[in-house]
């Protein structure tokens, strides 16, 4: 299976087992995890998880929980640019 890129959205809802993130893409994330892939999370989930929590539209858990995956070594999830200027 080729590496996975998510949203924000997507992101929040997986990390907390949330029922919105559909079938499909919650078989597709634990698919990428299940086989060692790498789950791609552009930089600017961050910014939007930052804002969002700023505005008081989400806990600053969801942004925790987040930072906390990605300074996992073990976790699949890996941050980074995206677009034409990223990888």
């Amino acid at each position: 299976m080729p590496a996975v890129a998510v949203d924000t959205h997507a992101i929040v809802w997986y990390l907390a087992n949330d029922r919105r993130l559909s079938a499909k893409a919650m078989n597709a994330l634990d698919s990428a995890t299940n086989a060692g892939e790498v789950i791609h999370v552009p930089s600017i989930c961050l910014v939007e998880l930052t804002y969002l929590v700023e505005k008081g539209r989400l806990p600053s858990v969801a942004r925790d929980r987040l930072i906390k995956v990605l300074d996992d070594p073990s976790a699949a999830l890996q941050a980074g640019a995206s677009g034409p200027y990223g990888r």
